[in-house]
């Protein structure tokens, strides 16, 4: 049986636990939030602004091998008309400059074996509502959300009620919630998605298993191999 290994890097927004990825020599798989640090941790834009250029050149030295995900945090910086929580109008030139000069390094899916990777997690009711619209961008679901975000951005902009959206009843893969996750219908594809975007307590020493979604976003690094989750320490 072929070995499935990979290290996933949760929700980043300025902090340095993400550092030892640099060392490893696999695939990984950063699941976004680069920008937009909490302010009572400390960390500040600049923070932000200097762990995406890094990773970014990381990503340019071994494209073949790291994902950038975009999440909801950096989703707002290709464009201010998204502009969302903790939103810095003042770094918005800066950060978008880094996004947009190099949109070919980041994406919204992810699949290897059967992992599927995004910011969120991809929900039935928002994928099923723009399903006939999917059918015609690709083959295969990593394939349409990618297509996606350039034919048609504006639908990852949905939220439900529970991230303060009042339009939408379910949210897209970079705003989905851990209760629409939680209450939602199978998504009839044979995949683990693996998610940030809900935060759960640094302290809990593994990541956060439901149903066919794994929550990951706790400050840390995890080894994904052969089905066993490990912390990632360097």
């Amino acid at each position: 049986m072929e070995t499935v290994e990979f290290l996933v890097c949760p929700d980043m927004h300025g902090r340095d636990f993400w550092r030892p990825l640099l060392q490893y020599e696999g695939n990984i798989v950063c699941l976004g939030d680069y920008t937009d640090p909490y302010p009572a941790e400390g960390f500040t834009q600049e923070d932000c602004l200097n762990n995406l250029q890094e990773l970014i050149d990381f990503k340019k030295a071994n494209s073949e091998r790291v994902t950038l995900i975009i999440g909801n945090h950096d989703f707002h910086y290709f464009s201010l008309i998204y502009a969302a929580a903790r939103f810095s109008a003042q770094h918005y030139k800066q950060f978008k400059a880094l996004f947009v000069e190099n949109k070919e390094l980041f994406q919204i899916a992810k699949q290897i074996g059967n992992y599927f990777f995004t910011h969120a997690g991809v929900i039935f009711d928002w994928y099923y509502e723009q399903k006939r619209y999917f059918e015609v961008l690709g083959d295969t679901l990593e394939e349409q959300l990618n297509a996606a975000f350039y034919e048609k951005r504006h639908i990852y902009n949905e939220m439900s009620f529970y991230r303060g959206g009042k339009m939408w009843m379910s949210g897209s893969p970079i705003w989905a919630d851990k209760n629409e996750i939680v209450n939602c219908k199978p998504l009839g594809i044979d995949i683990i998605q693996v998610v940030g975007h809900n935060r759960f307590p640094h302290e809990r020493t593994q990541p956060i298993k439901c149903g066919k979604y794994i929550f990951t976003d706790n400050q840390k690094l995890w080894l994904f191999k052969d089905g066993e989750i490990t912390e990632f320490t360097g």
